[in-house]
């Protein structure tokens, strides 16, 4: 364990002493990079993060790259109603160092006993990895017991991106409400009406503005999603770098292994990427296709944060004519959108570009054509390396970059399970309120479902 865990208070009271911390060395002179790995998987998916840790044991040769892993062991059962509306429990459990529900902050050295994690594991199904105060707290250890020249957080677990039953100021919410948070890093344990108990983003950039490491090195976000302009908007300023897929994120850990020992070999964190996208892609087309041979789409992308600036202008001239357009051009805007390519089936995700250069050709308006090469131009600056598996037959897309939310008017004014509406909580990020974007929802008529999308999940 780490110096501090024993003191936790937000975790437990019933380890008084320091006889946890036997099997990590003092704070020494500063590693080049120090990692906190943070977040929760559960599901089938404990045994993933467990293998991360046998495969990185040997990669632990010197202080140069330290790491961290502050992880919550999911459930042991997933309950699910049967045809005739009977509970059927399924055990799925995966973990063989802790227990369901276990959670565990340890430093990774060459010679961590892997054995001994179940003893030193704090039992709190109920801990909560979303409040800021635990992941500000995480920090704060690293950053005490690790001290480094660059620090990398590793997001590990589920994520949603812009998600409007969770991205939404609590505070704001109905009083009788029971309170959910956001979709940046979901927690089985603990369920709302709306779903699973997640990190918002807002509580996600309180947990780091308020810790001792306000500004990251690189931020990875090893969770869904997160490519998203209406999440992107909201922590691009809190490190130099962002790690993020567009897609669904399908992972063996590798990433994960690559990434540190990327670090290892490179002082300069964009060749230490560039290196880990090299090694992992060959096993792309393996990891992003279903044990029933379906062959989905997928991403990772390096996000030079200094250059993110350059696309939020781009997009409010797109969100601008397009509103002018929509009276004149509302047929031909409809049937670029229903073409444009989406992520998933499951969320309003659309790859912004393709976007762009779908609604420039279908009207053949000359703004909206310069409006798509500057943002091609924008997005290049911004995405400085890029990582695709593109194997979807049905929605085939040769580069992939950023998504964007596009939807109707009609849903975009419905509720959402907490009974304010989707566009409420649409209009409080930053993404909206800088680009202007809610009012070319609040215009658009069309619900652009059904059109090409890279994972059907």
């Amino acid at each position: 364990m780490l110096v501090a865990w024993t003191a936790m208070a937000l975790i437990s009271c019933s380890n008084d002493d320091d006889s946890t911390n036997k099997q990590n060395p003092a704070p020494q002179n500063k590693a080049r990079y120090s990692v906190l790995v943070y977040g929760n998987a559960g599901g089938k998916m404990d045994d993933i993060i467990e293998d991360v840790w046998e495969k990185c044991l040997p990669l632990m040769k010197d202080g140069s790259v330290r790491v961290a892993f502050f992880y919550k062991y999911g459930k042991e059962f997933a309950e699910e109603k049967d045809e005739n509306g009977n509970t059927v429990k399924e055990r799925i459990f995966s973990g063989k160092y802790a227990q369901p529900g276990d959670v565990v902050f340890f430093e990774l050295t060459k010679d961590t006993d892997l054995k001994q994690i179940a003893k030193d594991a704090v039992k709190n199904e109920d801990f909560e990895l979303y409040d800021p105060e635990s992941l500000a707290y995480a920090i704060n250890t690293v950053k005490e017991d690790m001290p480094a020249e660059n620090y990398v957080l590793l997001l590990y677990g589920h994520g949603g991106g812009f998600d409007e039953n969770i991205d939404y100021p609590k505070d704001w919410r109905k009083k009788e409400t029971p309170q959910s948070r956001r979709g940046i890093l979901y927690d089985e344990w603990i369920p709302t009406i709306a779903g699973q108990e997640a990190m918002d983003v807002y509580e996600f950039c309180e947990g780091i503005e308020s810790s001792e490491i306000p500004h990251f090195k690189a931020i990875f976000f090893h969770n869904c999603l997160m490519g998203n302009m209406e999440i992107l908007d909201e922590i691009y300023d809190t490190a130099d770098y962002l790690i993020t897929t567009m897609h669904a994120l399908a992972s063996d850990g590798s990433y994960i292994v690559e990434m540190i020992q990327g670090l290892y070999d490179n002082a300069d964190f964009e060749k230490a990427t560039k290196q880990m996208f090299e090694r992992v892609k060959p096993g792309l087309p393996r990891t992003y296709t279903l044990k029933d041979g379906t062959k989905l789409n997928g991403d990772l992308n390096l996000i030079k944060t200094s250059e993110f600036d350059k696309l939020n202008p781009v997009f409010a001239k797109l969100c601008k004519r397009l509103i002018e357009l929509y009276p004149t051009q509302k047929e031909a805007l409809d049937k670029a959108a229903a073409k444009t390519y989406r992520a998933t089936l499951t969320y309003p995700f659309y790859d912004a570009l393709d976007y762009a250069n779908k609604v420039a050709e279908a009207t053949n308006d000359a703004q909206l054509k310069d409006i798509a090469a500057e943002l091609k131009t924008a997005l290049n600056a911004v995405l400085i390396e890029r990582m695709g598996v593109h194997q979807n037959e049905e929605a085939p897309m040769k580069e992939y970059t950023l998504s964007v939310v596009i939807t109707d008017k009609t849903n975009f004014a419905a509720k959402t399970a907490w009974d304010y509406t989707i566009s409420k909580a649409y209009e409080f990020t930053d993404f909206s309120m800088i680009t202007g974007w809610c009012e070319w929802l609040k215009t658009n008529t069309h619900n652009p479902t059904g059109n090409p999308a890279g994972q059907a999940l």
